[in-house]
């Protein structure tokens, strides 16, 4: 069979030829039935169709057509990605063996194992409720004029203190409310600039329920409160409030520092609370907060379950508080232990205020090793006013005293009938007694005195080994020392016992106490 030629192609006889030449750029193409024409490349002649711009890479828009995609590879290889578009990774990895991505300004939204990480770059990103089990990572400085609330297991966070910043500008209102959630902050400093603002209010209490409903935590480690107008914050509740290496100092709040009430469980260690007044004012330091740095309020829904303050660095400021406890709080268990309180400058102020050690609201606490704050040693120094004549007694009991003054004491109580300690933690204290007796009467008189310890105030319970036994005549003086080491709980009651196995009587004068940890 004989073949023709077109164009120096050859086209065997069962194919029909096109009549006529096609137009620039189209291509010869077969029906599948014998027949071949000219058609435009992408319909149906084997090609594409659609422009492109040099070094964009090109991406489908159609079944046929190529267009230019969000992103191009520049002169040096490397992939950029068109402002404003993601990258969005899904099922999958993103293998670059021994390559890296670079990001500018760029934000990444990363979700895993339940837990989803956002790029907060300007404060539009971060929005009004904080979604749960959200991280919201802070890049550099943002000015925050709204208010924010947390949701469950929400935090904010930043990747270096001293570069990450959210400085809250509202005149008043609350930057961000944590209510009955479990919360972190963490690598990030907080400021203010409106004098009626408040950084945080957390609450997390109910008046009823296990625990009175406090099941969440509140968590600030690595953190710094700086420059701050208005108030710092308000907590109530929670099952756990942790602050951990965080710093607050350059702080102006009129009303309120770091205020707590009816916290479970409240840890603050390694944290300093310093220079409370205007940052811009030095190197002469004015604009003083006049509120306390740290303090416990009177209980509402609950009380404080643990309170453990430790290691940190305290400096009020003039007429400021440190720590202020109010005298209307209670607490089962508080230390307050190896802090450093600094009290160059104060005028009015105080490291301690509100309570002391004997109030009912300390007197759970344990304070030792504290520079600048005394130890809350439990100790009792008390003595006899006059004399005081003594009836004859065969049995054994207590001492009369018509006047019996207390020099000094810390956590003991004086009764009619002894020395009561007040405070929680069970002691071991030395008890010393020395007394002048008169014998009155005869001769050979006998008076034996024993020191004695009324368990809970009630059960009778001599100190062994602390009897002694004299021997006087007709107005002579004896003097016997009693002295015994013994173990006390709250409410034990530490007396002196007498009796007269003679059955006699004796003046008692020159007669002291003193019992300590």
């Amino acid at each position: 069979m004989a073949n023709r030629f077109l164009n120096n192609i050859s086209i065997n006889d069962n194919y029909t030829l096109p009549a006529t030449d096609g137009t620039n750029g189209q291509v010869i193409a077969t029906n599948g039935a014998g027949t071949l024409s000219f058609v435009d490349a992408g319909s149906g002649g084997g090609g594409v169709t659609g422009s492109g711009t040099p070094s964009y890479l090109p991406i489908w828009n159609g079944t046929t057509s190529l267009g230019n995609s969000n992103a191009y590879q520049n002169i040096a290889g490397d992939i950029t990605l068109i402002n404003g578009k993601g990258l969005v990774v899904s099922g999958g990895d993103i293998d670059l063996s021994t390559g890296r991505i670079f990001l500018t300004n760029a934000g990444i939204t990363q979700t895993e194992n339940g837990t989803t990480t956002v790029d907060v770059l300007d404060a539009s990103d971060l929005p009004a409720t904080l979604a749960a089990n959200t991280t919201y990572v802070i890049h550099g400085n943002l000015s925050v004029s709204t208010s924010h609330v947390a949701s469950n297991n929400s935090a904010i966070v930043g990747r270096d203190r001293n570069k990450d910043r959210i400085t809250y500008t509202a005149k008043s209102g609350t930057f961000l409310t944590i209510t009955d959630v479990s919360f972190s902050m963490a690598n990030l400093t907080l400021s203010s600039t409106g004098d009626s603002s408040t950084l945080i209010q957390a609450t997390d209490v109910a008046s009823s329920g296990y625990n009175n409903g406090r099941n969440h935590f509140f968590t600030l480690v690595n953190c710094q409160f700086r420059n701050i107008t208005g108030n710092v914050m308000d907590v109530k509740g929670f099952d756990l409030v942790d602050f951990n290496n965080t710093t607050f100092f350059y702080i102006q709040s009129p009303t309120f520092g770091c205020r707590f009430q009816d916290v479970s469980k409240l840890e603050i260690s390694s944290c300093e609370f310093i220079r409370w007044f205007d940052e811009s004012s030095l190197p002469t330091p004015s604009g003083y907060a006049t509120c306390s740095m740290i303090e416990f309020q009177a209980n509402s829904l609950s009380n404080f379950g643990a309170v453990n303050i430790n290691g940190c660095i305290i400096h009020p400021q003039q007429t400021q508080n440190g720590l202020n406890i109010s005298t209307s709080s209670t607490t089962g268990f508080g230390t307050i232990a190896a802090n450093a309180f600094v009290n160059v400058g104060l005028t009015t102020g105080a490291i301690l205020a509100g309570s002391d050690y004997n109030d009912t609201s300390m007197l759970t606490y344990d304070v030792f090793a504290n520079q600048g704050l005394a130890d809350s040693t439990s100790y009792v120094y008390g003595y006899q006013s006059g004399t005081d004549a003594q009836a004859a007694r065969t049995t054994f009991g207590a001492l009369s005293i018509s006047t019996f003054v207390v020099g000094v004491f810390q956590r003991f109580t004086a009764l009619s009938n002894g020395l009561r300690y007040d405070g929680s933690k069970p002691l071991v204290v030395t008890f010393n007694c020395s007394l002048d007796v008169t014998g009155v009467g005869g001769n050979n008189e006998q008076f034996e005195f024993q020191l004695y310890k009324l368990i809970g105030g009630t059960l009778i319970s001599p100190i062994a080994g602390s009897t002694r036994l004299i021997e006087l005549d007709s107005g002579e003086i004896g003097g016997p020392a009693l002295f015994a080491t013994t173990t006390i709980n709250q409410n034990d009651v530490l007396t002196v016992y007498w009796r007269s196995p003679t059955n006699d009587k004796f003046t008692l004068a020159n007669f002291s106490i003193q019992i300590k940890q």
